[in-house]
């Protein structure tokens, strides 16, 4: 596992859009720079080894939305 502040030098997942900030407003940038060794990316970690770590995501229920006459789709706790 990568050791927190450490920045992995993997090549860019796919098109580089900006740089340096362009386009962020100053209370993004605060923000992402408050919490730029913040590792905690979900709500309860669940499992973690040397290489991995599985996060428990908890989204707030945002009710039913119809797609189709036959199927719907819902978000929140089964």
């Amino acid at each position: 596992m990568t050791a927190p502040g450490t920045i992995r030098t993997s090549p860019p997942a796919g098109e580089l859009v900006a740089e340096e900030f362009d386009g962020w407003s100053p209370e993004l940038r605060k923000e992402f720079t408050d919490n730029a060794f913040n590792h905690q990316v979900g709500s309860v970690l669940l499992s973690e080894t040397e290489d991995l770590r599985v996060w428990g995501i908890q989204v707030p229920r945002a009710g039913v939305c119809p797609h189709t006459a036959t199927s719907w789709t819902t978000s929140g706790p089964p």
